[in-house]
């Protein structure tokens, strides 16, 4: 499923990914920055990733129905576990911006985390480089019970950190199901 971004909310995005930037060298952020992964580019120091992670989690919200203006919270502290709420369920979006991107990943750095990671789903988007800014591809979601009991874990995998957990966008599931879910009573 492909979303395209207006314009106002790209803009948002840049706006959000300079204020998070910002937040981190305040001090604000000291959980997020003591589960980074040491193998990747700090992310607290990027406000273009930021701002992708930001689109990808706007695109997630749009692919549902929701505004993400009302539905993302775009105060600039750590959030409370995951990225928005969805029909009773707390998503938390994984977004990556590589091109041949083929995973849903939960970062090696947060692995003794996930246990106690209140977010219910996990929802895979990608968002393109330069010039593909406004697009946004939703490969599907998946429950993190499900993800805890088919994960893999990267061992000796080009382009992902050994140690990683992750599943194939092929193996989860299409947002149209995850809709359904949040349109139950």
């Amino acid at each position: 499923m492909i979303i395209i971004l207006d314009a106002d909310l790209l803009e948002r995005c840049v706006i959000f990914g300079t204020e998070v930037v910002s937040s981190y060298a305040a001090g604000n952020k000291p959980q997020s920055q003591a589960v980074a992964v040491k193998e990747k580019p700090p992310i607290d120091i990027n406000p273009e990733i930021q701002a992708m992670a930001r689109r990808c989690e706007c695109g997630a919200a749009l692919a549902l129905g929701l505004d993400p203006k009302t539905a993302l919270d775009w105060g600039n502290v750590p959030d409370h576990g995951g990225d928005f709420d969805y029909g009773g369920y707390l998503i938390d979006v994984k977004g990556t911006d590589h091109p041949f991107a083929q995973r849903l990943i939960w970062p090696v750095s947060k692995n003794h985390l996930f246990d106690d990671h209140p977010s219910e789903v996990l929802i895979a988007a990608q968002n393109g480089r330069h010039n593909d800014d406004d697009k946004i591809m939703i490969h599907g979601w998946t429950h993190k019970d499900d993800f805890r009991n088919r994960r893999r874990t990267a061992k000796g995998e080009r382009g992902i950190v050994d140690g990683t957990w992750y599943m194939l966008f092929s193996e989860l599931i299409h947002m149209s199901i995850l809709r359904q879910w949040g349109d139950s009573p």
